[in-house]
């Protein structure tokens, strides 16, 4: 079993990192539903952070949702505090939390790796597979001694002078 490990951010507004839940089918579904695969590519080489973030939003674990959604966000008019800002949207809400350049490529990053672990390479698995398998049969099974070897194969290959059927 191949077990999925989820990718983290650290939001340094929040002086915490967050966690990412693996893609699930109705994640894909959803995407599907909003955006086309040009959009979808476009927003990474374009950074489109209204996408990233709802896309971020989506993935993110729930105990970041609820971190997030508890966080004030207080903006003051010169010296006066403004009371908490209110977000009915999440991705307004990231947008006040996210800081920089360097944070929003974090963003991007995570949600690449958790889409590269979640669909992971059938044939990496097998492989990955196969060779736990082996290393954890490999004690079960005694290896033949090279003598045992040689008498089979002089049993099995054909006499000189007798064709075989090829």
């Amino acid at each position: 079993m191949i077990k999925v490990q989820r990718e983290k951010v650290y939001l340094s507004r929040l002086d915490k990192e967050v966690f990412l839940n693996p893609i699930s089918i109705a994640d894909d579904e959803w995407m599907a539903e909003k955006w086309d695969t040009e959009t979808l590519g476009k927003a990474f080489t374009e950074v489109n952070v209204d996408i990233l973030f709802e896309i971020f939003w989506r993935i993110l674990d729930v105990e970041a949702k609820r971190m997030i959604a508890k966080v004030a966000i207080i903006e003051f008019d010169n010296l006066t505090e403004k009371a908490p800002l209110d977000f009915e949207n999440p991705v307004d809400k990231l947008k006040k939390i996210i800081s920089g350049g360097k944070e929003i490529f974090a963003v991007m990053m995570a949600i690449y790796e958790t889409r590269r672990k979640s669909n992971p390479d059938p044939v990496d698995n097998q492989k990955k597979s196969l060779k736990e398998e082996l290393s954890s049969g490999s004690q079960k099974f005694s290896t033949s001694s090279p003598q045992n070897t040689d008498s089979a194969k002089k049993h099995t290959e054909p006499s000189p002078g007798v064709n075989s059927l090829t």
